[in-house]
């Protein structure tokens, strides 16, 4: 299939505005860009492996490194902007992308490998993997990773449960199925689409060494946030790495509680 130049589309072939931005949303990208996606994919699994830990909540307290990850991605018309403001920041995150949001767009993560971010699994349906048997709950882990297995030619071995909610029996499940679960420190609920200021205010407040950051892709005041995120973390003297970068890490901290804030209103001083 050819790209839908939107220019020349409907006056050729009486297709509405509409119909030629769906034509262009299905082109497939190319051979060079999902070529690049699965090189990188495989190069991410083959580090991924090496990984000894069980779990990830935070890295190196004595390291200037952070991880900055994205969940419930892809979405069309927000993700590429992502991508494009972290290429021009010059900034490899994480993304932990739903299994039938893979599949409706499988363009978008093959976008994210190839920019060489780390594509992870946030599981196929967006379930509460806590409100499942552990068997069902590792079938939906398994779904999510086959998705982007189809999609890049490679799986992944890192795992995020929605809201982060897990029980005892399912981690234990987890482990034995050679995952990677993957918490968080930092916290901005950007997902209640606060103001950009707010989100800068919630996550700068408290980032440390070894801080795992936890955004949601398809936010716009995220995307509005990051800039100043990204250039106060830098001057601050942080580097940025993937989750799986941080893993591989000693030194690295697997049983602290994420820091999950119920943000029910405003700091002091703000309106």
């Amino acid at each position: 299939m050819v790209a839908c130049h939107l220019a020349e589309c409907a006056p050729i072939a009486g297709l509405s505005h509409l119909a030629c931005l769906l034509l262009d949303r299905l082109a497939p990208l190319p051979d060079d860009v999902v070529a690049r996606a699965r090189l990188e994919a495989h190069r991410e699994y083959t580090f991924e492996r090496k990984i000894t830990c069980t779990e990830l909540v935070r890295g190196n307290t004595h390291l200037r490194d952070v991880a900055l990850t994205f969940d419930d991605g892809p979405h069309p018309g927000f993700t590429p902007r992502l991508l494009a403001l972290l290429a021009k920041e010059k900034v490899t995150a994480t993304f932990f992308v739903v299994g039938k949001e893979v599949m409706r767009d499988p363009g978008l993560i093959q976008e994210e490998a190839a920019a060489g971010h780390e594509v992870a699994n946030h599981t196929y349906h967006h379930i509460r993997l806590n409100t499942l048997r552990p068997d069902l709950a590792i079938a939906e882990m398994k779904e999510g990773v086959d998705a982007i297995d189809q999609v890049l030619g490679s799986p992944t071995r890192i795992i995020r449960p929605p809201g982060g909610e897990y029980t005892p029996a399912l981690l234990k499940a987890v482990r034995k199925a050679h995952f990677v679960t993957v918490l968080w420190t930092d916290d901005a609920a950007d997902y209640l689409r606060p103001s950009p200021a707010l989100i800068e205010h919630r996550i700068l407040e408290s980032v440390s060494n070894g801080s795992v950051i936890l955004l949601h892709d398809g936010i716009e005041q995220t995307l509005e946030a990051l800039p100043t995120i990204i250039e106060t973390l830098r001057r601050r003297g942080f580097h940025f790495v993937t989750v799986s970068q941080m893993a591989s890490q000693p030194g690295i901290h697997i049983t602290e509680i994420p820091q999950v804030k119920k943000w029910t209103g405003l700091p002091p001083g703000w309106r």
